[in-house]
């Protein structure tokens, strides 16, 4: 995607469950110098730390790969992207995640991010109406 391309810094996930593996995308970034974040549980938010390398990650909140070496929070920048996982996803951006709204809160908190969420075709078969705490996707990337 050219918004990648672009990108000074995509902001990434660890799969867990049936969400999108992003590894090989992770090793495009890493050697095309472009920064990969991560994100890491702190408290009832996220924060995202870059991560140079698979070392830095290990079993964090809810046993999903974390940053380790952490350093500090990065701030997204207007051509940052985010890549976003979900259980569900909308034909209208909305999205079903696993139920902390991690994410929806750290969207409102960056409002400006492009954000993609990131399926299986068959994760995008559902229509239903978003609370007013959802925040919406700019893109849906479906393997």
């Amino acid at each position: 995607l050219v918004c990648i391309q672009r990108a000074d810094r995509v902001f990434v996930y660890s799969a867990v469950r049936n969400e999108v593996d992003l590894s090989a995308l992770v090793q495009y970034l890493w050697k095309t110098d472009v920064f990969a974040a991560f994100p890491r549980v702190c408290g009832d938010d996220l924060e995202f730390y870059d991560v140079t390398d698979s070392s830095c990650l290990e079993p964090g909140s809810f046993g999903i790969l974390e940053p380790s070496c952490c350093g500090s929070p990065v701030i997204p920048q207007k051509n940052s992207v985010i890549l976003v996982p979900g259980l569900a996803f909308a034909g209208d951006g909305s999205r079903i995640g696993m139920g902390g709204g991690y994410y929806d809160r750290y969207l409102t908190r960056f409002p400006y991010v492009y954000r993609i969420g990131v399926a299986y075709e068959w994760q995008t078969e559902y229509e239903w109406e978003p609370e007013a705490a959802d925040v919406l996707m700019d893109m849906l990337v479906c393997i």
